[in-house]
């Protein structure tokens, strides 16, 4: 009893540690900001904010399928660029972007800051079928982004950027390839777009 106890308050203890590395990142600085200091972080930095996101989206009451392939995803950036579970995590990206409306989506998925569900989502409009069929195209691993010192994340390919990666961009913008920008953006902010679309 007296060891199941200790395990319990360590795990607790854990979860809150990761919780607070993402708020302390956050902070109170404005989306811009974030997205400078993602940018410039180291990619164990990115990863952990990631992971601790998803790890608090696991904590929300979401029915089972929708848990699991959260923790897909989570299992992937984990262990990102490992090839065998990329599959699982692109089938995992389209299932949620297909059962989710476009709100949710993108304030779990395209924001660090936390995402409460409450039994139902806020949203209603589908995610863009645009999004998904690139999504589904991709035979590529994302990217997430550059290390401190420039070089490229080793097994990690970078795709060309594209507009139908950000899914906050009207539809009317996504047949063409947008100019880079430095940050993240878009999915779990793994590609970047063009800044004069969505600034």
């Amino acid at each position: 009893m007296l060891v199941a106890f200790v395990a319990s308050c360590n795990r607790t203890e854990t979860i809150s540690e990761k919780k607070s590395f993402r708020k302390e990142f956050i902070g109170e600085k404005g989306i811009g900001v974030v997205r400078e200091d993602f940018k410039n972080a180291s990619f164990d930095v990115k990863q952990k904010l990631w992971i601790d996101k998803l790890e608090y989206l696991l904590n929300q009451d979401f029915d089972n399928e929708i848990r699991a392939d959260i923790r897909v995803i989570k299992d992937f950036i984990s262990d990102f660029g490992n090839e065998d579970k990329y599959l699982a995590f692109n089938q995992a990206t389209i299932r949620l972007a297909n059962n989710i409306p476009k709100e949710d989506f993108m304030l779990m998925f395209t924001s660090l800051d936390d995402y409460d569900y409450s039994g139902s989502f806020l949203g209603k409009e589908k995610v863009s079928k645009v999004f998904i069929d690139y999504i589904e195209g991709l035979k590529e691993t994302y990217y997430l982004g550059e290390n401190l010192n420039g070089s490229s994340i080793p097994s990690v390919a970078r795709r060309k950027c594209s507009c139908r990666w950000c899914l906050f961009v009207p539809e009317e913008y996504v047949t063409a390839n947008c100019d880079e920008a430095d940050f993240g953006c878009g999915f779990l902010w793994l590609q970047s777009c063009n800044r004069t679309v969505f600034i």
